[in-house]
């Protein structure tokens, strides 16, 4: 997943991955939030949107189910991995 850096007061960096439709939202204390089924258009949306908190209060808060990477134990085989390789991308992000 690629990240895109916006500029926000709460918000740090975005991305989308288009092939499992999921977002990944980093807040400024680093912790990266992900919500599956999030179709690419709101994606495209919220990168074009004037205020990337509003749009996301707006349009993704309480609207998509949310996990942490702390939460993976609740997915199935096989997700770890591509939730670690998210984590990694996040943990490079400047």
């Amino acid at each position: 997943m690629k990240y895109i850096s916006v500029s926000s007061t709460n918000l740090s960096d975005i991305g989308h991955d288009p092939v499992t439709h999921t977002l990944s939202v980093v807040f400024k204390g680093r912790t990266a939030y992900f919500y599956p089924g999030v179709p690419v258009e709101v994606f495209d949306r919220f990168v074009a949107a004037e205020s990337k908190g509003r749009f996301f209060n707006a349009e993704v808060k309480d609207k998509y189910a949310s996990f942490t990477l702390e939460d993976i134990e609740l997915f199935p085989a096989g997700t770890q991995a591509a939730l670690t390789e998210a984590h990694d991308a996040v943990s490079k992000l400047p």
